[in-house]
């Protein structure tokens, strides 16, 4: 599940929407330069997750000076703001309009009090004079992180199975079953983390075959 994380000023990211707008400054560099950095701070050990995700991010380019491009990545920074993992680059873009850039990367282990940023880069590519671009705030961009769910699973007298296309649990917080069973198939992603689990007259095992079944004493 993603958790979205807005952009609100020119150094700022928030999971509460705030602002107006958010201006590049002027630049006049024939090659790109770090126009702003936007940061989160104060995430917590593991809120989003590590392997390659999808880190998409949405955003208004409301006004431009031409001849300009800009462009946008995300980086997880420790928390005294040093770069750790990055991805690349979006899509260069060159006039007003609203965009989305889906950037895959992993990031890396995210550890308690890292930094989420978002990087804003442009150049002014030919011509004269200062150029800038600006990006709409108050809801209007963000960043969708890949963040971990905690949930609670409850079955009653039914069986689940995971396949290919169903919704993937990566950590169940607790799992409550009666006369129930969980199995999965081949192809498709396992539960990864129990953290626990109350058992009625029956408990859950994990069976040889790596299917997870309700067994009774």
């Amino acid at each position: 599940m993603a958790q979205r994380n807005y952009l609100i000023s020119t150094t700022g990211i928030s999971t509460t929407a705030s602002g107006t707008t958010i201006g590049s400054g002027n630049t006049q560099s024939s090659t790109f330069v770090v126009a702003q950095t936007l940061v989160r701070t104060g995430i917590n050990a593991g809120e989003f997750l590590s392997g390659s995700q999808a880190w998409a991010i949405h955003y208004v380019v409301s006004a431009m000076s031409t001849p300009y491009e800009m462009r946008l990545k995300a980086q997880r920074r420790n928390s005294s703001g040093t770069m750790q993992a990055e991805s690349g680059f979006g899509t260069t873009r060159s006039a007003t309009g609203t965009y989305d850039d889906s950037l895959t990367a992993d990031l890396g282990t995210w550890a308690a009090n890292d930094q989420l940023a978002v990087v804003w880069e442009h150049r002014r590519p030919s011509g004269t004079g200062n150029k800038s671009a600006t990006i709409d705030a108050n809801g209007s961009s963000y960043i969708d992180a890949p963040a971990v769910v905690n949930t609670s699973l409850t079955v009653n007298n039914a069986s689940h199975t995971h396949s290919a296309g169903n919704v993937v649990l990566t950590q169940v917080h607790s799992l409550v079953t009666a006369n129930a069973s969980h199995a999965q198939t081949s192809d498709s992603p396992a539960l990864t983390s129990i953290e626990a689990v109350r058992k009625p007259a029956n408990y859950l095992r994990f069976r040889a075959d790596g299917n997870l079944s309700v067994w009774s004493e």
